[in-house]
């Protein structure tokens, strides 16, 4: 609860300090430091790698996710880990369009791969990503102690976090800073949403008693 509660103080500020800075100079320079690095490392493999890792953060590409984790944990009888992994993925996605309509920032314009549409700030890619693979870790600690299960699973989940980021910056659609807002948004919505779970998982092992 005490490590929940450091994450969920430092990403709410990180997300507020980023909402002050997107427009401002110092931010600018910041994004525009980490794309020129980022895009200078296009060519044809990486941009094709790249292309089909971000469909998987698309809305198609996190619905088919869900339904086939969903799927096995409803098999494992894990019932409110399919609960959980449902409601905080779905609503996850309105309070990301809220944010992005509340911010309204215009997405860069520097050689962009892709077309995309709507306002960059947070990314929403990056912020779904977060929920999602962050879901299946606190998912994976609970169903079992294993570490040698654990790991893997950690691994993995982290870096189909970091490679979602990057690729959207690499495609030219996302500042970093839309980034790391959606990293610091989807990680106070699942805090906050482990929480109300845990609550639940309370009172209905309190009604068992």
């Amino acid at each position: 609860m005490l490590l929940s509660i450091i994450l969920l103080a430092g990403l709410t500020y990180l997300f507020i300090d980023l909402a002050k800075g997107i427009d401002g100079d110092s931010l600018y320079r910041f994004d525009m430091g980490i794309i020129q690095v980022v895009q200078g490392s296009i060519n044809d493999l990486s941009t094709k790698l790249l292309l089909l890792l971000t469909s998987l953060g698309s809305v198609k590409g996190n619905a088919v996710l869900v339904i086939l984790f969903s799927i096995w944990f409803i098999w494992k009888k894990q019932y409110l880990s399919t609960a959980f992994l449902i409601f905080v993925t779905l609503s996850g996605g309105f309070v990301n369009r809220y944010l992005k309509w509340t911010f309204q920032r215009e997405r860069p314009s520097l050689n962009p791969l892709v077309v995309e549409n709507g306002f960059s700030f947070p990314s929403g890619h990056s912020m779904s990503s977060f929920i999602l693979y962050g879901a299946l870790m606190i998912i994976a600690t609970r169903m079992t102690r294993n570490w040698n299960v654990r790991i893997p699973i950690y691994f993995v989940s982290g870096m189909m976090i970091l490679l979602m980021g990057y690729s959207r910056i690499y495609l030219g659609v996302h500042y970093p800073s839309d980034v790391l807002g959606g990293y610091a948004a989807g990680g106070v919505w699942l805090i906050i949403s482990a929480w109300v779970f845990n609550y639940v998982e309370f009172l209905g092992s309190k009604k068992k008693r």
